[in-house]
């Protein structure tokens, strides 16, 4: 899940989020995506398929600082409920239960 946003981030970004990833688990991805999400809410609604699709393997034009604040302040999630689920999951399989809780968690 991690090289999703490596092959497409700025390298200085995607260094902070594998930083971040390693001192906070794999909580931190989640919490990453669901950032990209509401970073370009605006881009994606107004786009259609095939432009979200081109548009998707290529994210380096963002602003770090304001990726992250959206990581740090908007993206409210249980940690505990998700990090749960994740021990549970030997080979994370599984990973329906921790999405439902994301949504839900919102």
């Amino acid at each position: 899940m991690l090289t999703c946003f490596v092959n497409v981030l700025d390298f200085k970004i995607a260094c902070r989020v594998i930083d971040c990833f390693l001192i906070d688990g794999e909580v931190f991805i989640y919490r990453t995506g669901i950032a990209l999400l509401i970073y370009f809410e605006s881009t994606l609604i107004k786009s259609s398929h095939y432009q979200i699709k081109d548009w998707l393997k290529n994210f380096f034009e963002i602003d770090a600082e304001k990726l992250f604040r959206i990581i740090m302040d908007e993206v409210i999630i249980d940690e505990d409920k998700i990090k749960a689920e994740l021990a549970k999951q030997l080979w994370s399989n599984d990973k329906k239960k921790v999405l439902s809780l994301l949504l839900l968690s919102q």
